[in-house]
């Protein structure tokens, strides 16, 4: 297979960034794990939970990190040993080269660590929205869809001669992204509004100052991986449209595979994470008899209020225990 000859420089662009930008994106997600993983081992976690998050942050680490491994793999063979092999130069070589082992061993590292993420959000979305089984439906059948869509890419893309860009991999290649970004965005719009109607619930109600680190629009873009679903968006977008500039989007997006739930974890391991407990706080007020002087007996608060005074006086025990967050009993 060959590329228009003025494409190549665009391609061989796009994988030098790719690769540069990824690899900052690594460094960030194992800075992510080591806070996380310090957080945990010195935080009141049950041995269970705390060796479930640690060992679930670092084999994302792993998968994203072998990842990388690969690209610089390619790099090397496409930039240094190989670059005047063929008459096409670096590009055709990478062209050439797609179905090399090394590179499919990157892509079915990042179906993996892709599948981990969607799982963890699935479970997320199930838990935030009352443990309703029938919300997630169709984000299980988009992701076991997407998934098995993945592995078939691979095997399409595995075969001697063949390139991700064209032919039965381009065919499934195709329909994976676009599922895998579906679900990504489905999952994102129901976890997003429902943490904004509960944000915007608490606000009105007034909520206390012990409850402000779980609010705000930093905190609703980190639980819902908003910023991870519009750069699949991106990626969907530009690898139908056969774009050379798909290969950077790639590397970026494997990284942010990782990023996504590692920031999530982070939230967990530092008591921060939106739980059970922070959405059904947002309730009626109430009327609460509570001394506050000899001739005041009686004074009205809000329920979230008060559930936020008792929040406060265990934060130390509650902050640690996700026990209706992570339910693995």
């Amino acid at each position: 297979m060959s590329i228009d000859p003025d494409a190549f420089i665009v391609l061989e662009r796009s994988s030098y960034l790719g690769d540069f930008v990824s690899s900052v994106l690594l460094g960030v997600e194992i800075a992510l794990f080591f806070q996380s993983a310090y957080y945990l081992c010195h935080g009141a976690y049950s041995q269970r939970k705390r060796t479930f998050f640690i060992v679930y942050g670092f084999v994302l680490v792993f998968l994203v990190g072998t990842a990388a491994v690969t690209r610089k793999a390619l790099g090397a063979g496409m930039w240094i040993d190989h670059r005047d092999e063929l008459p096409g130069g670096p590009a055709q070589w990478w062209i050439e080269h797609n179905s090399w082992w090394v590179n499919i061993l990157g892509l079915s590292v990042v179906v993996a660590a892709d599948a981990m993420s969607n799982g963890l959000m699935m479970y997320r979305c199930y838990i935030l929205l009352s443990s309703n089984i029938w919300v997630i439906v169709v984000p299980a059948l988009l992701f076991i869809s997407s998934f098995t869509l993945g592995v078939m890419t691979i095997v399409a893309g595995s075969r001697p001669g063949t390139s991700f860009f064209s032919g039965q991999a381009l065919a499934f290649g195709v329909p994976w992204i676009a599922l895998t970004v579906s679900f990504n965005v489905l999952v994102t719009v129901l976890i997003c509004g429902r943490l904004l109607s509960t944000y915007f619930a608490m606000r009105n109600a007034g909520a206390s100052e012990s409850m402000r680190d779980r609010l705000g629009i930093i905190a609703i873009l980190i639980e819902s991986a908003l910023p991870f679903s519009v750069f699949g968006i991106a990626l969907s977008i530009l690898y139908g449209l056969g774009s050379q500039t798909t290969v950077a989007f790639a590397d970026i997006w494997g990284n942010m595979v990782g990023i996504s739930p590692q920031l999530i974890i982070l939230r967990v391991a530092m008591g921060r994470a939106w739980t059970k407990e922070t959405i059904n706080t947002t309730r009626a007020p109430v009327f609460a008899t509570r001394p506050r002087d000899p001739h005041t007996t009686q004074i009205f608060i809000s329920q979230t209020e008060m559930q936020a005074m008792d929040h406060a006086k265990t934060e130390g025990d509650n902050s640690n225990d996700d026990s209706e967050y992570y339910d693995y009993s």
